[in-house]
């Protein structure tokens, strides 16, 4: 309360009957007043300055001579909003506060808290107004200049790029900017109130909020924490929060947050270590092919590095026959479904395999849209179907312009493959091709060299006797 509204309790005090007592009491008020820092004026109902103490003089430089007789509001830096209000106050015998700037004699300005009262007569007719006034100038430039800041500070974190919240001791939402929106898809009214776990994802809720059970049960003021939240629309995204302890009195009252939205640096840390991982294996596939001669451990030890990449239930590798007109699987690996098993004969026409043949480029298909389509594709591939394989993906074996087989990878799940794996599929693909076709020219060339061999065996055996019936046996073996 201020000193003024003490000084104001004793300057109208109620009056007795008689309103000569009462007037002497007021002014044996006023020349107690005489010797107060506070400002006292004396005005009649229709605010004409009647008397002024030497207080009034310090504070504003008017003399009493300068001032009585004229309207006090000249004296006002801003005229008061609303007079009607005021005048109806005091007249139902209220006192009137008020905080307002006032003009001082060097030009200068002052704040003025003010404390009103009506003097009544003995009729309780209103007849004069006693008005006590306080220097509130540094008072007010102290407010002025921590509102200042207030506004500053409330603009920075409503306009800031992070988000920003507050909450109270038990993790309650009790301010959110409007960042906030943007990242999660909550409204203000929605979030505050709410616990910020209501955010994280259910994979990481109990781990942060050990976390940060840690950070307040050990005092600490201040941490950093990545985790993954789920937005309004269920979308998955990483954020960093950086968390300081808000206390008061050595006990925590709250948390103060900064959260920044980190998916896209998360999302390019996976795909640089994708891309690492990848490059291992397409190395490892490298070495395998040209390490060994054996097709069949080729195929093998290609099937594990494949599955690394592009996680698969089955994979198999057919080889076709263009001019008869059928595939046959050279290799399968995991699940193999009826008649389907390596080393039968299949036909072409309607299958999958002459599918990415004839376009010539990799192909993803749907088991529920190979069902919906029917005609040859589901024909041919009932027993894939029957076997559970949701997704098909298929990749051109391609040699010198021609398609020379085709490598399948299956999957149980729905939708399993995406660009990525049919882009890095394509280029696995052409690094198994040029095994099938070295081995497929190695065995041609065994095959040839063994001809040469029988012929060569079999021009010894002629040469080696004119006996016509030791020729026939030998040569007939061979």
């Amino acid at each position: 309360m201020h000193i003024s509204e003490n000084l104001k309790d004793e300057s109208i005090e109620n009056r007795s009957a008689n309103n000569a007592q009462g007037t002497n009491r007021l002014w044996a008020t006023v020349n107690a007043l005489e010797q107060t820092q506070l400002a006292v004026v004396i005005s009649d109902t229709a605010s004409i300055i009647q008397y002024v103490n030497s207080g009034y003089t310090r504070m504003t430089g008017y003399t009493p001579d300068e001032v009585i007789g004229q309207n006090i509001s000249k004296f006002r830096k801003h005229p008061v909003e609303d007079q009607k209000d005021v005048h109806h106050r005091l007249a139902s015998g209220e006192t009137w506060r008020d905080e307002f700037p006032i003009l001082r004699k060097d030009g200068t300005t002052i704040w003025i808290y003010n404390v009103v009262s009506p003097i009544l007569d003995e009729d309780g007719a209103i007849t004069n107004y006693v008005g006590i006034g306080e220097d509130v100038s540094a008072i007010i430039q102290v407010d002025e200049g921590l509102r200042r800041r207030e506004d500053r500070y409330r603009r920075l974190v409503e306009k800031a790029q992070d988000v920003v919240y507050t909450t109270d001791g038990q993790g309650h939402f009790d301010y959110v900017n409007p960042k906030a929106f943007e990242l999660t898809g909550y409204t203000q009214e929605e979030m505050i109130g709410q616990q910020f776990t209501m955010l994280i994802h259910t994979d990481w809720r109990e781990r942060v909020e050990f976390f940060y059970q840690e950070q307040s049960q050990n005092r600490t003021p201040e941490t950093l924490y990545e985790f993954p939240i789920v937005t309004k629309t269920g979308h998955i995204k990483w954020v960093e929060q950086t968390v300081v302890l808000a206390t008061h009195d050595g006990e925590i009252t709250g948390f103060q947050a900064i959260v920044r939205d980190i998916t896209r640096r998360k999302q390019a840390e996976a795909e640089a270590k994708a891309l690492v991982r990848e490059n291992a294996v397409l190395a490892e596939i490298t070495r395998i092919i040209s390490s060994s001669l054996d097709i069949g451990e080729v195929y093998e030890a290609f099937a594990t590095e494949v599955n690394k990449l592009l996680n698969f239930d089955r994979m198999v590798i057919n080889l076709i026959d263009h001019d008869k007109g059928v595939y046959t699987v050279m290799y399968s690996s995991g699940a193999i479904p009826l008649g389907r098993e390596p080393g039968v004969e299949l036909p072409l026409e309607g299958s999958f395999t002459a599918k990415v043949s004839n376009l010539k480029s990799s192909v993803i298909v749907d088991s529920d849209d190979v069902r919906r389509q029917g005609g040859d594709l589901y024909s041919t591939n009932t027993p894939i179907l029957a076997s559970g394989i949701k997704t098909s993906m298929g990749f051109p074996l391609t040699s010198r312009g021609e398609v020379i087989g085709v490598m399948i990878l299956n999957s149980f799940t729905s939708d399993a493959y995406t660009q990525h794996h049919r882009d890095l599929g394509e280029v696995l693909a052409r690094n198994i091709v040029g095994v099938i076709v070295n081995a497929q020219m190695h065995s041609q060339i065994q095959r040839e060299a063994h001809e040469r061999t029988i012929l060569a065996e079999i021009g010894r055996i002629i040469d080696s006797s004119i006996d016509i019936d030791q020729v026939y046996a030998p040569f007939i073996e061979q």
